[in-house]
């Protein structure tokens, strides 16, 4: 749970991606677009890193699994999100994370550290940095008339096995602290990225923010709610299921299914005399008027399916 999508939706000023405390709300990497007069960059908000045996275990979808590893085969950067006030964690990249930027050593990346706000001994930093990076960066990076290119033409640090980097990477070419939260740094992200902006022809319009379906809005917005009211792993288990989306008159009516494994969950999502169920419905009702623009009405039911 580092701040992914709440970054992206700091750098886009709007809410674009469904936020949550618990860990794994991405579930597939989303495609969310940031212009500004002639530039656009293209973000790639992938699910965290999850390690494939974990994944199999807690029968995890294929796309949570892969999806980080699936998304850096086409991009021209890759932003490493890490959770600093997380004491467990922060020293630490992960032999996953390593590997996977070992297995993509050409492509260019930068260090940012979420959640600096957090931090009381500023000076903390600096170690972890050093441990994060191994004590050494790559060169800088610069816009180039092809992509992304290093400032300098010299070697990149020796590129080793994931075993030999244990807790860092030293082929970062920048380090940045932001509070995605606050809003703190996140103009200078921007302006980073922006800064490596290069030409070429605009993916998407102008005024495109996402190009998430209205049915795939719907099912992130619901399943932030899900993981808002719920606890433990019963947000996990529920596995939602539209059966009914139609535009009638100018209103969006949506019927859909939360199906659970059991009486006792059941009992649980719907809660005393309903509330649960009801605050879950009324509020992602809200949420999807203003993300797809017109008047909503949802419905919610739960059922059990073995």
């Amino acid at each position: 749970n580092s701040g992914k999508s709440t970054l992206v939706n700091s750098l886009l000023g709007q809410k674009v991606a469904i936020v949550s405390e618990k860990s794994q709300t991405t579930r597939e990497s989303a495609i969310t677009i940031l212009t500004e007069e002639n530039s656009q960059i293209v973000l790639i908000d992938t699910p965290g890193v999850v390690p494939f045996h974990y994944g199999r275990k807690l029968k995890m979808p294929h796309s949570l699994m892969t999806g980080a590893k699936d998304s850096l085969l086409d991009v021209d950067l890759a932003l490493v999100l890490i959770d600093i006030s997380n004491k467990r964690y922060r020293n630490n990249l992960g032999k996953d994370v390593i590997g996977l930027l070992n297995e993509n050593s050409s492509l260019p990346s930068v260090l940012v550290l979420n959640k600096v706000d957090l931090i009381r001994q500023k000076s903390n930093l600096l170690m972890t940095i050093d441990t994060l990076t191994c004590g050494s960066l790559a060169p800088k990076l610069v816009a180039s008339e092809t992509g992304i290119e290093y400032v300098e033409k010299r070697a990149l640090p020796e590129i080793g096995s994931p075993v030999e980097y244990e807790t860092g990477w030293p082929c970062f070419s920048e380090v940045m602290m932001v509070s995605a939260a606050a809003g703190e740094g996140v103009d200078a992200v921007k302006d980073f990225l922006f800064g490596l902006a290069y030409p070429s022809d605009w993916l998407y319009p102008g005024e495109c923010k996402s190009v998430s379906s209205p049915s795939t809005i719907v099912g992130n917005v619901i399943r932030e709610k899900l993981l808002k009211y719920l606890h433990r792993e019963l947000p996990y288990v529920v596995k939602q299921e539209t059966v009914w989306l139609s535009r009638r008159d100018g209103v969006l009516y949506i019927h859909q299914a939360l199906n659970c494994n059991k009486e006792s969950q059941k009992s649980i999502i719907i809660g005393p005399r309903g509330r649960t169920i009801q605050t879950i419905a009324a509020e992602a009702q809200t949420d999807l008027e203003e993300a797809l623009h017109c008047p909503v009405d949802l419905e919610l039911f739960v059922r059990v399916k073995k």
